[in-house]
C-alpha cells in the first residue's frame, strides 16, 4: 500500500499506525531513502531538473525493492512518499507483480500550516488552495483515476481517534479489512 499526499498530511502518522494494525506489519518511509543518499543528492525544486528527477525515481525504486521482500516475506508493507501523477506509474511498475494500493491524504490546507507549524517547519511555503502546489488546485484525485484501487481518504489525524478513523479509512479504501487485526 502507497500512501500519498502533501507535505505535513500524515502519512507518515497514518502508516505506521496501519502497519501496526496487521499481524505482520512493515512501515517504509520514502524519506529514509532519500536522506540515504548524503553526497551528490540533488533535491527536487519547482522545476526539476533531469538529474533531481533521475534521483527521485531512484528513491521510488529502492523502496519499492524493500517493499517486495517484506511483501513476499508476508508483512503487509505502508509505504509513505510524495507520489503524484505519473511518478505513480513509476511505483507500480518497481512493484510489479505485486499490485499497487494507493492512498490520498488530504487534510485541509489549515491543517498542513499547523501542522508544520507543530513541527518547527516555519522556514517552509505552506502550500494553500490558491497556490500551484496544494492537492486540492493540482487535481490529485483525477491523477490518481490510472490507478485501479486509488481512493482518497480526506482525514486528518491530529489525535489518537482521529487516526483511528483515517487507518480505518484507508483499510476500507483498499479492501484490506481481513488483512489488519481490529
Amino acid at each position: 500500500m502507497l500512501l500519498t499526499g502533501a507535505q505535513a498530511a500524515g502519512k507518515s502518522t497514518v502508516g505506521r499506525a496501519l502497519a501496526s494494525r496487521a499481524d505482520r506489519g512493515v512501515f517504509l518511509d520514502g524519506d529514509t531513502f532519500w536522506q540515504a543518499v548524503v553526497s551528490g543528492r540533488i533535491d527536487m525544486a519547482g522545476d526539476p531538473t533531469p538529474g533531481a528527477l533521475e534521483q527521485l525515481h531512484l528513491r521510488y525504486r529502492a523502496t519499492a525493492a524493500a517493499a517486495q521482500v517484506y511483501a513476499r516475506a508476508g508483512f503487509l508493507t505502508v509505504i509513505a512518499d510524495n507520489v503524484y501523477g505519473d511518478a505513480l506509474f513509476v511505483v507500480r511498475e518497481a512493484l510489479s507483480p505485486l499490485e499497487l494500493a494507493a492512498v490520498a491524504l488530504i487534510p485541509s490546507p489549515e491543517m498542513v500550516a499547523a501542522r508544520e507549524r507543530g513541527r518547527g517547519s516555519h522556514e517552509r511555503r505552506v502550500a494553500t488552495p490558491s497556490t500551484p502546489r496544494h492537492p486540492r488546485s493540482t487535481g490529485l484525485r483525477q491523477r490518481f483515476q490510472p490507478i485501479s484501487k486509488t481512493s482518497t481518504v480526506g482525514a486528518w489525524p491530529q489525535s489518537r481517534p482521529a487516526v483511528t478513523s483515517a487507518v480505518r479509512g484507508a483499510v476500507q479504501a483498499v479492501g484490506l479489512s481481513q488483512a489488519t487485526s481490529a
